[in-house]
This record gives C-alpha cells, structure tokens and sequence, in this order.
C-alpha cells in the first residue's frame, strides 16, 4: 500500500548540483521524477539494513534510515525518512552517484 508524502527535500549539496544543471539535464530529470515517485510513495526504494548503512551517510547526513533509488544508466541515489513536525515523516534525497562511487561507498569492490 502506498504511503505518500506531504513534501520531498533534497540534500543542500545535491540542491545546488542539480541548480546548476540546464533544465533538461538528464540528471536534473532523474531527481525531478525521483521526487516525483516519493511523493506517490515514500516507500519506492529498496530499504538498506542498519547493519549495511555506510559510515559515510551515518557521519554526514545523521541518518538511522536509509533507501537506494536506481536511475537510468546505473546511478544510484539515497534517501532518508526523516520526521518534521510540520509535514510528517518525508523522504530526503542525499545525493546522485555513479555505479563505481556507489559501489566504492557500499564497499562492494
């Protein structure tokens, strides 16, 4: 069953990459309809055990939870469920990377 969200946030990092980008960059699309699928539903992405959650995303972004979303091209992006008092419980995506730093962050090679 779908759980939508009143909000989706981006991470300020990922908000001015993407505010750089020409407004039909693809990357620019991808967290566009991200966002989009979020809002739909806060579940849409495959949830990383606690045990799995990289270091890197508990000592930059404080999370306890954490969600892969897979983009065309094999980029990945992460998100977190995060409470605020004003909206509920709302994804916030953390970032957009390649295969290889998402496989160099998770440790897979």
């Amino acid at each position: 069953m779908p759980k939508p969200a009143k909000e989706v946030f981006i991470s300020v990092e990922l908000g001015a990459y993407v505010s750089s980008l020409e407004i039909n960059h693809k990357h620019r699309r991808w967290i566009n309809e991200m966002a989009e699928n979020l809002l739909q539903n806060i579940l849409v992405g495959e949830r990383i055990k606690q045990s799995q959650i990289p270091r890197h995303y508990i000592e930059k972004y404080n999370v306890s939870n954490l969600y892969r979303y897979a983009h065309s091209e094999g980029y990945r992006s992460t998100y977190t469920l995060t409470e605020f008092s004003e909206y509920g419980v709302c994804p916030v995506i953390l970032d957009l990377i390649s295969h290889k730093e998402y496989n160099r962050i998770f440790r897979y090679v």
